[in-house]
């Protein structure tokens, strides 16, 4: 059941489509070629060339993360001198181990060993605000903040103490995050800790180099705890330090899909740097702009190809359907224009040629109803009461043979018949049979008149029985062979008609013996029977049709193919050849 219908709902749309008109059918076809697949690939291309874009600023914000992470690694390292320095340091491995006897040895080794010491850590490194020293002595004398009795034996369970490999943790207050550096300083043989140095540093002062770029918002994550280095956000602050919130979760899921995250762990500070920065900030008009660009001008492109393609056989569909409108049985006219060699040209020249022969053939149909209107006239006056006639005839021919006259009889017999068939045939069309009948009636009565002075002979040397043809075409060519022929010669004069066939054609010939017709006037009848001069005076309209007249008929009746050729004879004479053109349909 499925099948059907979807051929029954293709051929309603396809029938639908075939209705349209030729510029419909052409937009529709540049809808489904054109526009859409170009928009279809217009989607795709841009969503790759903005991922290519997404993937080329990760790749590159990755790499600036990098680099400064390179140069934090410069700063730690510092902090790891000042230990060396602290480690070190005779004075202060004295004073720790309580190697000093005496409270002004003490002080001494303060302030010509230990103090110098601070000082030139605070003069040289700016970015360190505070360096303490916690003694796990009680020294004899407190001589500084800077170095603090840290009592391990009172401290709580909890409690860790720095150890040799060092830590970084993230402190401060939400205003004020520090980051400090701790790690447990040793006696001169490593054998035993005896103190630790802590180091504190402002964290956005240590982390500023990871923003570099006002557009995005850059974290430190530690323990739980963010320090907002960089913040793009109206709901965040630069320099702040804030416990995890929904709005910072919210970024790191990226939960709608808007933001560009990259991550770098920083192992020195047991944390990780995480820069956020928003698509639109990056994928930004000019950028979208110069993606369109290019397909907006393919579209415009392929849409003037297009148009230049289709217009090229619409246009001239188009007109060519015009004039067509305009055709009608007194308009008849050629199309002009440009003749090229495609389909719509081969219409057009097909349908100048059609209009051609449709000319011709009109032109010919109006030659043939005159010249029949005006045999019928020319009959219409010998058509004096037929039957009177043919009876009076008849009569008079009864009484010949009754009083033993045969040759008046059958004179008047001839005479009878040939009337009958000048008379009484009013039709276009004959048996070609019944004209060499009337010709031999005609030939039969001439020669009652002129005795010896005429012979003729007719022979049918093919098969004509169902052979049509128009009427009064023989008679005219007997008719001039008589005239012309007989004031020409002294003796006999010979006529005769022979039907035969060569190559599929049936040919006609009626020859005399006569005087011939001189070569220019035979050249010009000629011309004019082929059409290429025109009638100048040949049609002799007195007691037949004429040359001219019977050549004509011939031609609308069996084709341009057929009709009447003039020449003379081998020793004298003229030869009157009628061509019926492939009548045997080969």
């Amino acid at each position: 059941m499925a099948l059907p219908a979807m051929k029954k709902i293709f051929h309603t749309v396809w029938h639908s489509y075939m209705n349209l008109t030729l510029w419909k059918k052409m937009v529709s076809g540049y809808v489904i070629v054109v526009l859409i697949p170009t928009l279809i690939f217009s989607v795709i291309y841009v969503k790759q060339e903005t991922k290519n874009i997404g993937d080329r600023y990760c790749a590159d914000e990755q790499r600036l993360l990098e680099q400064s992470y390179a140069n934090l690694k410069e700063q730690t390292s510092q902090v790891s001198v000042v230990y060396q320095l602290f480690q070190n340091s005779q004075p202060l491995s004295g004073y720790l181990t309580g190697r000093y006897s005496s409270k002004g040895d003490e002080i001494y080794g303060y302030l010509n060993g230990i103090r110098p010491l601070f000082s030139y850590i605070h003069t040289s490194i700016r970015d360190i605000k505070e360096i303490t020293v916690f003694s796990y002595r009680e020294p004899l004398v407190p001589l500084s903040s800077d170095i603090i009795y840290l009592d391990t034996g009172n401290m709580a369970s909890n409690t860790t103490l720095p150890t040799y490999k060092g830590s970084w943790k993230l402190e401060g207050d939400s205003k004020t995050p520090l980051f400090t550096f701790e790690k447990a300083l040793f006696n001169s043989s490593f054998s035993k800790s005896i103190g630790a140095l802590s180091i504190t540093i402002e964290a956005c002062n240590m982390l500023d180099i990871f923003s570099v770029n006002d557009d995005k918002t850059v974290l430190f994550g530690c323990e739980n705890k963010w320090l907002i280095i960089r913040a793009h956000s109206v709901q965040l602050y630069t320099g702040q330090l804030v416990e995890s919130t929904p709005i910072i979760t919210d970024y790191l899921n990226n939960r709608h899909k808007d933001l560009f995250i990259n991550t770098l762990d920083i192992n020195e500070l047991n944390g990780k740097i995480v820069s956020i920065t928003p698509k639109s900030q990056v994928l930004k008009t000019g950028n979208l702009f110069g993606i369109l660009l290019p397909l907006m001008l393919s579209l415009v492109f392929l849409t003037f190809i297009y148009y230049m393609i289709i217009s090229s056989v619409i246009r001239r569909i188009i007109k060519f359907t015009g004039h067509l409108q305009k055709i009608d049985y007194n308009y008849l006219h050629v199309y002009s224009t440009e003749g090229y060699a495609d389909e719509v040209g081969f219409l057009i020249k097909s349908y100048n040629n059609m209009i051609l022969r449709i000319s011709e053939l009109v032109n010919s149909l109006n030659i043939v109803t005159l010249k029949k209107k005006e045999a019928d006239f020319h009959a219409l006056q010998a058509q004096i009461k037929p039957h009177f006639i043919y009876n009076s005839l008849e009569t008079v021919r009864m009484m010949a043979e009754a009083n033993g006259t045969p040759d008046v009889a059958d004179i008047l017999y001839n005479l009878g018949r040939f009337l009958r068939y000048n008379i009484s045939s009013n039709k276009d069309v004959t048996q070609l049979k019944n004209e060499i009948e009337n010709v031999r009636n005609y030939l039969e009565i001439y020669k009652a008149s002129m005795g010896k002075r005429l012979e003729y002979s007719i022979e049918v040397d093919c098969s004509i029985d169902d052979l049509s043809c128009p009427g009064f075409i023989l008679q005219p060519l007997v008719e001039n062979c008589i005239h012309h022929g007989i004031s020409g010669v002294n003796s006999t004069l010979v006529v005769k008609v022979r039907v035969r066939e060569a190559d599929g054609n049936i040919l006609i010939s009626v020859t005399d013996n006569g005087p011939g017709i001189p070569p220019e006037r035979r050249l010009k009848i000629n011309n004019v029977l082929m059409g290429i001069e025109t009638d100048n005076g040949l049609n002799t309209l007195k007691s037949s049709i004429g040359i001219a007249n019977v050549n004509e008929r011939i031609k609308a009746f069996f084709g341009e193919h057929s009709g009447l050729f003039i020449e003379n004879g081998e020793l004298r004479g003229t030869v009157c050849t009628i061509i019926i053109s492939n009548i045997r349909g080969d």
